[in-house]
């Protein structure tokens, strides 16, 4: 039953005027639209990405960590020759090159850090989530109010093209004396209280569909 209510959902569409031009959405690009251009969705996929970026790999912090050093020294002095007990020149020179490596066995520490990095993605994938259900009841609530006064006014003008017809067809009785005044005079208020009703719904679909362009935020509609 959900099904086929969504998929009858899906085909009704909300016709808006865009630069003079007629221009019709369905439910399912409304919400394309808003997954797009709405700034909270930006924000949390940011954040989403931000997280993962942080989050170093578990493996990687158990790759050998290799240091390397080099070192040379030189001094200058004198020393005393035992065989002739004479002082001769003294001149030192070393080089000295190292080579260290280190592997961590196991760190719990790093275990820990790795798994809170991994829990802060997936809870900014579920803010995410969270995000997008609250977006879609909000397009689905707008969507849906848009669709009724725009069939609604669809049904009032179709009133009042009858009711148009009515009362041309009762003056022209009145005129060669078939039916009363009276008559006449009902119809023209029947008549004259369907243009208000048709006012007011033009300006509430007006209103309505303002409200859904600006959550979509989207600058092609």
């Amino acid at each position: 039953m959900n099904k086929l209510l969504n998929f009858f959902l899906l085909l009704l569409s909300v016709l808006f005027s865009c630069g003079g031009k007629a221009q019709q959405l369905s439910l399912q690009q409304c919400f394309q639209l808003g997954k797009e251009n709405q700034p909270d969705f930006k924000i949390q996929q940011l954040k989403t990405i931000e997280k993962k970026e942080t989050k170093r790999s578990f493996a990687s912090q158990f790759l050998p960590e290799i240091g390397v050093s080099a070192a040379h020294s030189y001094s200058f002095g004198s020393s005393i020759n035992p065989s002739n007990n004479n002082r001769e020149p003294s001149n030192i020179q070393s080089d000295n090159l190292s080579v260290d490596a280190r592997i961590n066995v196991f760190d719990y520490s790093k275990w820990n850090q790795s798994k809170i990095q991994q829990l802060d993605v997936e809870i900014e994938k579920l803010q995410l989530g969270v995000i997008e259900n609250n977006f879609n009841l909000l397009v689905l609530e707008k969507f849906m109010k848009a669709l009724s006064l725009q069939q609604w006014k669809a049904s009032v003008s179709f009133q009042i093209s009858n009711s148009k017809e009515q009362f041309q067809r009762i003056s022209k009785e009145v005129e060669i004396g078939r039916r009363a005044k009276s008559d006449l005079y009902d119809i023209e208020v029947i008549f004259l209280q369907d243009e208000q009703t048709l006012s007011k719904i033009i300006q509430d679909e007006k209103q309505a569909k303002l409200e859904l362009v600006q959550l979509l935020n989207s600058p092609s509609v």
